[in-house]
């Protein structure tokens, strides 16, 4: 991190990382299990509030960002905070939401377990052009 121009303190005192002013939660709409969480989803929600960029020259806000209260398989309850959407405002506010209830699906069973590594790759030798 040190060589990137980071704060390698952060990593022992997360309380240094810069904050959003706002925060808003995403609610289950009903109890069951979740069953889904699209990562590629997620990432559209957290671009839209400024944590990502289009272009090189486009600025990363650190202070704007999701964190997720559940995982696949856990158990929820109707009204239970699914995840928490850090933001400066109105800025990508609407969008981000919208991405993130599209993202979670709740089920009325658990979901099957999936393999965590899927599979492993084995490197031949460096790769040629």
């Amino acid at each position: 991190m040190d060589a990137h121009g980071g704060d390698a303190r952060i990593v022992d005192d997360p309380s240094r990382l810069p904050a959003a002013p706002a925060c808003d939660l995403v609610i289950s709409p009903r109890s069951g299990f979740v069953a889904r969480l699209a990562a590629g989803a997620l990432g559209r929600a957290a671009h839209v509030l400024g944590a990502g960029r289009r272009t090189v020259s486009d600025t990363i806000d650190h202070a704007v960002g999701l964190v997720l209260r559940v995982a696949p398989g856990d158990e929820v309850r109707e009204g239970q905070p699914l995840l928490e959407l850090h933001h400066r405002g109105s800025h990508g506010v609407e969008a981000a939401l919208a991405w993130c209830h599209g993202a979670i699906d709740i089920a009325d069973v658990p979901p099957v377990p999936r393999a965590r590594v899927l599979e492993h790759v084995v490197s031949a030798g460096p790769a040629r052009a």
